[in-house]
């Protein structure tokens, strides 16, 4: 195993350690990795909220990391499935190739539901739905356990099942701030605003993802050490 390896493998096994990432960055600097910059922005916005003047810039530097296409002459600094698979990614290949061969593990565990319907919204849209999700690390076998049982049974297209692997390049990594302003600008469009969690959570934060649910469908899913968020809206004619 090479030195990188056994760096994301310790990062994937705890991704609570942010030291572990800093001592990674720090030896991607002595390497002349520019992927040092990318270590390093990561960790910092593990624990941001969105709400921070400086979140947008370090923001929009991680997504160009994560989401970006590279050219042939910076194919060097494109960070591969291995890396998101072991920092960023809620819904790992690993966890698709499972659940795309044995479907979704039969014990539902108990989540906290909020559902609310277009009347519940300050600019009522017919059919718009939204569902909020929160559930108990511990219930769950797995991260995607809680993703299967709550924004997977809301999509209408389940993109894991219906477009397989392909659907992991769709179903991108975000940060923490991005899914934080999703739930709270979704909080602040309802007439009256449920007694939710908010991002002041006091244990670390793991990772969140965007999930494409087709047909205007979306998912949005969060993990924390102790709890796992995610939220579904969708705008159907």
């Amino acid at each position: 195993m090479s030195d990188e390896d056994a760096f994301l493998t310790g990062i994937a096994s705890d991704r609570a350690d942010r030291t572990r990432l800093l001592v990674f960055a720090d030896w991607l600097a002595d390497q002349g990795d520019p992927r040092e910059e990318f270590v390093r922005t990561h960790t910092r916005l593990l624990d941001m909220d969105g709400t921070e003047p400086e979140f947008a810039g370090l923001d929009k530097v991680w997504n160009r990391w994560v989401r970006g296409r590279p050219s042939s002459r910076s194919r060097r600094t494109r960070i591969s499935d291995r890396w998101l698979d072991a920092m960023c990614r809620v819904c790992t290949i690993a966890d698709v190739n499972q659940y795309t061969l044995n479907g979704p593990r039969s014990l539902l565990a108990l989540t906290q539901a909020k559902i609310f319907g277009p009347r519940d919204h300050l600019d009522p849209t017919p059919s718009l739905r939204l569902n909020l999700y929160r559930g108990r690390a511990g219930d769950f076998g797995s991260p995607f356990d809680f993703v299967a049982q709550t924004v997977l049974t809301d999509l209408r297209e389940d993109p894991f099942r219906s477009r397989e692997i392909a659907a992991i390049d769709s179903c991108f990594p975000i940060t923490r701030g991005r899914f934080w302003q999703s739930w709270l600008g979704h909080l602040h469009q309802l007439r009256e605003a449920p007694p939710l969690p908010s991002p002041e959570a006091d244990y670390p934060f793991l990772a969140a993802q965007y999930i494409d649910g087709g047909d205007n469908n979306h998912g949005l899913v969060a993990t924390y050490v102790n709890d796992y968020f995610a939220l579904t809206w969708s705008m159907r004619e």
